[in-house]
């Protein structure tokens, strides 16, 4: 009643004072009759539309937008503005922004949510008072210059669209892709051009300009210049999903997760157990078994137990209770009540859900669009949805109908025209007909990035552009990238291992590689001059010779000082790995790995040592074995106060922890005591807490010691998950060539890996590793 009232106020002042104006030159049209509509979302990101009664101006033909507009509106626009001075200011919640504007002035300033100034713009008029001169007027074009939509029909009808526009499309994210160089990580763009240097432990894909890299263990985002935006502190991270990305800490073993924006300033505390991304402005975030409906200024606005959830999609969120599963609207209510088997998101209008053992497609209002009949149905992606039929997969379009026959072993969604698909064991690409743009022959197609396909081939993920060639990462001159990767005893050159008959090893301090594999593997020709021991390597446009014992060596005829000069070892030349990546043009990469060795701690004179110390005891009166136990015990409580001395003065020295987690295991043997087994797992604890790798040096430390050879294997397995450079070097240390290859066999894309350690059996293994190593070579590799 009082909004009825305040309106015919302001028709009737509008009759008998036509306008007041900051600008009186301007020719103003006055609308009386006009009417404003706004569009917007309410909390639950719904639509709401609003159309009102309002008189408004027309200004030089500009139509003027009265600021009492601002007070009807919720989750858009907040407006103030000081009659005194005529400042005015907008703050737009949802793109944290401020703009700062004045009365007789057509110049916008921008701020961040800090207030500092950003850019700014001009208007297509200035602001100026009209309608009594109590309210400040915007031009149409102010609206437009935020991002919002905002037009006028030329007759008397204004409309402003305050909904947020979606994120960006793929086709404005950086055209740029993660690769790696042995350990490193960095981005190139499509046509393998280095963007961003390979100098990270881990590096996920754009999305929203932002990437995740990781950095000594710890997560956090760059942008396309490769700037550190966020610091990398979290333990796990999430794509940026609507201007949001869900992270989570390792509170000592307890896992919390939460929000951070582009800044990454935390949404809340990180209170939550799981966090799905946000989608259309909202998500779904755990705490124990009951999942919060969340909106970005991290308000809870609606608890519900489920069981499971996915995230918000077309506005419904898959929710499941029990054995049962249904969809979620923003208000928390269940839309599409819980009813199927088994469901998966709405995309392009339809989501895959399971009935009575078989998936079909549903709309919105709960009915099956595409009755259930597969045995099993993904989402729908340009227009196409993967389905399984029996043992195959194959395609159906929104009808339902056959698009690809199913004749797949495996596929994944469409995308740039382009779907995975594996067929006997190998993956490749088919596009929208079902035929093969990329043959199968790749352990694993991850899907297109760009115009590029990614595939794994081994342990290597490489991209191939349109007509299947590999895409190789060059620097701006357009040289190819080169990268020798030193792992301990083992050397990778561009992700291919090198069969080595000679180890790398360290001269006061430098590192020396053995040069003639490196350098053929580099495209150099070599040739050996044993009267002058000189080594010659060339190739187009490089010319390198290095002679033993010297400490110059010649490239493109200028002399090159080495570190140190090349020398013969077990008759092969090593040479400075850092004098390869000058002359070549190589970069370096380490992977260190740092054994216990039982020799260092004279343990294995402890065991030849122990039989007659074994056979004497069992000889000995009561007596006397007391008398040798209790001067055991002595030695050991001295041996445990000095690793305890040595702990207390450097807590940070991991080593100390796991030798001595190895020494405990060793007497643990010896006598058989369990009680000294679980003293080694906890100081072998104490070292993977300051160092995550002890944990697999010591799982294959147990492994070789108490295993069988079923255990043995699996744990060379989940080793080699994590580290498969560890386990080639524990097989070096130890001779455990054969574990190491049955548990790289049984591995997806590591073949390479297992041929290698099979091959380095047969030359250094004991006879019967051999013939079995030999076996299968011939029988399972073909070799």
């Amino acid at each position: 009643m009082k909004r009825i009232v305040w309106l015919c106020l302001a028709a009737l002042l509008l009759c008998s004072f036509p306008v007041m104006a900051a600008d009186a030159g301007a020719s103003v049209n006055v609308i009386e009759k006009g009417q404003i509509v706004t569009v917007s979302l309410n909390e639950y990101g719904e639509e709401q539309s609003q159309t009102d009664a309002n008189a408004f101006v027309e200004k030089d033909g500009i139509a003027m937008v009265p600021s009492f507009v601002f007070g009807r509106l919720k989750n858009a626009l907040s407006h103030t503005y000081d009659e005194k001075t005529g400042a005015i200011r907008f703050y737009d919640s949802g793109k944290e922004l401020f703009y700062e504007l004045k009365v007789g002035s057509d110049q916008v300033t921008v701020l961040d949510r800090n207030k500092t100034k950003q850019s700014g713009f001009t208007l297509s008029t200035a602001i100026s008072l009209h309608l009594v001169g109590d309210y400040p007027c915007y031009p149409l074009d102010f609206f437009q210059k935020i991002g919002y939509g905002a037009s006028f029909d030329g007759s008397r009808t204004i409309t402003l669209d305050f909904r947020p526009k979606p994120a960006a499309a793929e086709s404005d994210e950086p055209k740029l892709v993660p690769f790696s160089m042995g350990t490193k990580h960095g981005y190139m763009d499509e046509s393998g051009t280095v963007a961003i240097e390979p100098e990270f432990d881990g590096a996920e894909p754009f999305s929203e300009g932002m990437a995740a890299v990781a950095s000594e263990g710890k997560w956090g985002y760059i942008d396309a210049t490769g700037k550190v935006v966020i610091m990398p502190r979290y333990d796990s991270v999430t794509a940026f999903s609507d201007g949001m990305a869900a992270v989570g800490i390792d509170m000592n073993g307890e896992w919390k997760f939460g929000y951070i924006d582009k800044t990454g300033k935390p949404m809340r505390d990180f209170d939550y157990d799981y966090a799905l991304p946000f989608r259309e402005g909202y998500a779904l975030a755990a705490k124990g078994s009951t999942f919060a409906v969340i909106n970005k200024s991290g308000t809870n606005l609606v608890y519900k137990s489920h069981d499971d959830a996915g995230p918000y999609s077309e506005g419904l969120a898959k929710v499941g209770r029990g054995d049962k599963y249904g969809f979620l609207n923003k208000r928390g209510e269940e839309q599409i009540p819980l009813q199927f088997e088994a469901g998966g998101d709405f995309s392009e209008g339809l989501a895959a859900v399971r009935s009575n053992g078989k998936w079909g497609y549903i709309g919105k209002d709960g009915t099956f669009a595409i009755e259930a009949r597969f045995d099993h149905a993904g989402p729908f992606a340009e227009a196409l949805a993967a389905v399984k039929i029996g043992d195959k997969y194959g395609f159906v379009d929104k009808s339902g109908q056959t698009a690809i026959s199913p004749r797949f072993d495996a596929v994944g969604s469409f995308h740039n025209g382009y779907a995975p698909a594996m067929s006997a064991n190998k993956w490749g690409y088919i596009d929208a007909k079902g035929d093969w743009a990329v043959q199968p022959a790749y352990d694993f197609a991850y899907g297109t990035a760009g115009s590029l396909f990614s595939v794994r081939e081994g342990s290597r993920t490489i991209y191939l552009d349109a007509k299947g060639a590999e895409v190789r990462p060059r620097d701006k001159g357009g040289n190819e990238y080169v990268l020798v990767l030193v792992a301990g005893k083992v050397i990778e050159v561009n992700g291919r291992l090198l069969d080595l008959e000679v180890p790398p090893a360290v001269v006061q301090g430098s590192t020396l590689v053995p040069v003639r594999p490196i350098l053929e593997s580099l495209g150099l020709k070599l040739d050996w001059d044993p009267t002058a021991q000189t080594i010659k390597a060339v190739r187009q446009g490089l010319s390198v010779e290095l002679q033993i014992d010297n400490p110059t060596a010649r490239v493109n005829g200028a002399n090159v000082a080495l570190a140190v000069a090349p020398v013969i070892w077990n008759g092969s030349t090593l040479v400075p790995v850092r004098f390869i990546s000058e002359s070549a043009g190589a970069k370096v990469d380490y992977a260190p790995y740092r054994p216990v060795s039982l020799y260092e701690m004279g343990m294995h004179d402890a065991w030849s040592d122990f039989d007659g110390w074994a056979e004497e005891y069992n000889n000995a009166d009561r007596a006397t074995q007391i008398d040798m136990e209790s001067k055991l015990q002595a030695e050991f409580n001295e041996l445990d106060a000095m690793y305890r001395t040595a702990f207390s003065q450097a807590p940070d020295n991991d080593a100390a922890y796991m030798e001595y987690a190895v020494l405990l295991g060793e007497l643990a043997q010896m006598f058989g005591s369990d009680e000294l087994w679980d003293e080694s797992a906890k100081m072998a604890a104490s070292a993977a807490r300051l160092n995550g790798d002890n944990a697999h040096y010591y799982m294959l430390y147990v492994a070789d010691r108490t295993a069988t050879e079923a255990e043995a294997i699996e744990q060379y397995r989940d080793a080699a998950e994590a580290d498969p450079y560890l386990v080639l070097n524990h097989a070096a240390a130890n001779g455990t060539y054969l574990d190491a290859a049955a548990a790289f066999g049984e591995m997806n894309g590591m073949k390479e890996f297992a041929v290698y350690c099979l091959k380095q059996a047969v030359r250094l293994g004991t006879a019967e590793a051999k013939e079995q190593a030999q076996t299968l070579l011939r029988g399972k590799y073909g070799m």
